[in-house]
């Protein structure tokens, strides 16, 4: 199936500038002009050859190479899109000869779509340009300095923006830098009383594709019979559409199909009962086979082993909203620091009144492997070292009731149980919820392993790069009616 560029979207690249025309030259009369002499006598007694240039001399950059043809058909394609039936550019018109609706190149000029034009256009570009190449939407006066709009001879179909819309993908890719030189090559291929003519807008999607609206409503049947360039990619925009969604569903399904199979774990062996008879040579006896034991029978596992050990991933709930990782990590160190000083000083215990007190030691008495937290949230996951330290820094916010003042708060401000204020939470995830999580954290290892390419990045940071897995944990968790605390 052809799937659209638009599925693999990169951002086109930058337009390189251009400058602008040269100014033209005066004709020469033949006669050379007199040169004004010096009134200072030093001047001609002081004249010196020029000096040489030191350094590298910069060649100015030269602008695109247009051909008369070309200015002509950019002209053409930038006023029929000027006056298309959707745009609202209104200028002043008067009468020539008893006709009505005339609208001097000098206003035209002047609008930002026209003079932005690169070379600038001219009035007398403007008419050379549609004598040249003809029109059936716009109309040139006879002195040539005015132009109306004519009246079709064709009345369009007129639809939505979508079902005038095609999705055009041109060949170069590099035509869709400039939303102008897509229009053109449309334009030289269709003919002037096309009834989808003439081209209002093209957006730039990115590089190599776009999208164009056209005057009339487009069909699978108007694409086969328009003339368009034979290497071009052209659809309509509800095709595309289509063609999007069904690629997006593909996808879909097969990343479900490979979670499945991941997720089933494979049957275990059983011992065949009995053994197979050798082969039979030919003009060899072949003795019978030997009794065969009795299968052993195994006991039936109770508990299926999981790929990840048990009570590592300590929940915290009611943190600051715009607190950071390093902030976390630095904040459960304190914490088990305070709760080992209460440990060895009992009678801290009843003294202590919420005001801060001197760590008792420097030594880390957790190890957080990583901090799965994403802003703004006041949840995260941690993964420690072992066991027992999750179940202590659990103990110990639970004990302390310590409260996050400001994103940056390391230490935390005590505070009562029955205070307004929540204070920190730790949970060990247990059960439901521990597999859940892992289940996620693997799912997330494995789309990050699919878009890098194999060596191009260490394969250590698929662990850290979890920062999602937090929401989707409790979109699942709720799905089955369990809270987070």
């Amino acid at each position: 199936m052809f799937v659209p560029r638009t599925v693999k979207r990169k951002l086109p690249h930058a337009v390189p500038a251009e400058l602008p025309p040269r100014a033209l030259q005066p004709i020469s009369t033949g006669s050379v002009a007199a040169q004004p002499e010096s009134s200072n006598p030093a001047d001609t007694s002081s004249k010196h050859p020029p000096r040489a240039p030191t350094g590298p001399v910069q060649q100015p950059k030269k602008g695109p190479n247009y051909s008369e043809e070309d200015l002509a058909w950019k002209h053409i394609v930038a006023l029929e899109m000027l006056f298309a039936p959707s745009s609202s550019v209104r200028f002043a018109a008067k009468s020539i000869d008893g006709s009505s609706g005339w609208i001097h190149l000098s206003h035209i000029i002047s609008h930002r779509s026209i003079s932005n034009l690169r070379p600038s256009p001219s009035q007398i570009a403007l008419a050379t340009a549609l004598r040249t190449i003809p029109s059936a939407l716009i109309e040139l006066s006879a002195d040539g300095y005015h132009v109306r709009q004519r009246e079709l001879p064709f009345n369009p179909l007129i639809g939505t923006d979508d079902e005038m819309t095609i999705y055009v993908e041109p060949v170069p890719a590099k035509l869709t830098d400039d939303a102008l030189d897509v229009a053109v090559a449309l334009r030289k291929e269709m003919s002037a009383e096309d009834p989808c003519l003439p081209i209002q807008r093209v957006f730039g999607l990115g590089r190599g594709y776009a999208l164009v609206l056209l005057s009339s409503i487009v069909d699978e049947s108007t694409v086969k019979n328009i003339k368009m360039p034979m290497t071009w990619m052209v659809l309509t925009k509800a095709e595309h559409d289509r063609r999007d969604v069904e690629y997006q569903r593909l996808i879909q399904s097969d990343y479900d199909a490979l979670r499945r199979r991941r997720r089933v774990s494979p049957e275990p062996r059983r011992r065949e009962e009995g053994r197979l008879t050798p082969p039979r040579e030919v003009g060899r006896l072949t003795p019978p086979p030997l009794p065969s034991l009795p299968p052993k029978s195994r006991p039936a596992s109770t508990s299926t082993p999981t790929p990840y050990e048990k009570g590592l991933i300590l929940h915290l709930s009611h943190l600051h909203e715009e607190t950071n990782k390093p902030t976390i990590q630095s904040f459960l160190a304190q914490v088990a620091n305070r709760q080992q000083y209460f440990d060895k000083n009992p009678s801290a215990q009843l003294e202590y009144d919420g005001a801060p007190i001197e760590d008792a030691t420097d030594t880390n008495l957790v190890h957080v492997q990583y901090v799965d937290y994403t802003k703004p949230s006041d949840t995260a996951y941690v993964r420690l070292s072992t066991p027992a330290e999750a179940i202590l820094l659990a103990r110990a916010l639970t004990f302390q009731h310590r409260v996050m003042r400001a994103k940056d708060d390391c230490k935390g401000t005590s505070v009562g149980e029955n205070s307004e204020r929540k204070y920190v939470v730790g949970n060990v995830l247990e059960g439901e919820r521990e597999r859940i999580y892992w289940e996620m954290l693997e799912d997330a290892k494995t789309k990050g392993k699919r878009k890098r390419k194999a060596g191009d990045q260490d394969r250590s940071r698929a662990v850290e790069s979890v920062g999602e897995v937090q929401q989707l944990v409790v979109n699942k968790a709720k799905g089955t009616h369990m809270k987070f605390d």
